[in-house]
């Protein structure tokens, strides 16, 4: 089961200008949403494009068909994307740590681009437990452990699951972000206080990935924009051009299973 991300998680980033653009959610022209995705070790690189709906429309966000996506990587070798199904493309592609991958999409007489670079690979060592003392729920907590890089700024995402015969793959927490602030350099045993406890007897799978700064950026602005607490809307941080909206995303991914004693 190695590798489960490809069918569990899909999620939902530095070219171009990165900036928050305020929406008219109600009468502003659709824009095309680019969902970009290469994971280390996953030998497959996969890209969703659709176009975005006003606010006062059903979330049936329409695919783009016919669109040519191309990644090309360092040495200039080119890897170009098949459309498996409408709006949805994919090719085999091997991910390489510590490399920058410029990728191109093609559609109705636009490009849009974007580029970013394989994060530092980090092992997952081990994932710990401590009890909940939170909002008298009992149970315990998650604690992963590992190795942050010292002398640079590095970024993880957490999102673990309760696997049973019944259910099947049951997500406890939402994706949850990480940074080293406090940790660079040094073992992390952050535990992981958001999401629902677990508890004894009860079959676990953590997965933890390894993300760019501007995912990483992608995604708290897409949370700070969708709180209630939040001003007007706004659209997440992108990192492609012309006006695109969506991610192009790298990541490290590693996973722990464990029975909770």
């Amino acid at each position: 089961m190695k590798k489960i991300f490809g069918w569990i998680l899909i999620f939902a980033a530095l070219v171009g200008c990165q900036e928050v653009v305020e929406l008219d959610l109600e009468n502003g022209e659709p824009r095309y949403v680019i969902q970009a995705e290469l994971t280390f070790g996953d030998s497959l690189a996969r890209v969703q494009v659709s176009k975005s709906v006003g606010i006062s429309e059903t979330n049936d966000f329409p695919q783009v068909t016919g669109a040519l996506i191309e990644i090309t990587d360092e040495l200039g070798t080119v890897t170009t994307l098949v459309e498996d199904s409408a709006g949805y493309y994919s090719a085999p592609f091997d991910v390489q740590e510590g490399t920058s991958y410029i990728i191109n999409v093609q559609h109705d007489g636009q490009i849009f681009t974007s580029q970013s670079t394989t994060p530092a690979i980090v092992a997952l060592d081990s994932v710990g437990i401590i009890e909940n003392s939170g909002f008298g729920l009992g149970g315990f907590l998650l604690v992963p452990y590992y190795q942050d890089p010292a002398g640079s700024d590095d970024y993880y995402a957490f999102i673990y699951y309760k696997i049973t015969e019944e259910e099947g793959v049951e997500p406890l927490s939402n994706l949850v972000l990480r940074d080293d602030e406090l940790t660079n350099g040094l073992v992390s045993e952050q535990p992981i206080f958001e999401g629902f406890p677990v508890f004894s007897g009860d079959t676990i799978l953590l997965s933890m990935f390894m993300i760019t700064a501007d995912e990483n950026l992608y995604r708290f602005s897409k949370s700070q924009n969708t709180s209630p607490d939040s001003g007007a809307p706004a659209d997440p941080v992108s990192n492609w051009n012309e006006n695109a909206l969506g991610y192009f995303a790298i990541r490290g991914y590693d996973e722990q299973y464990l029975i909770i004693p």
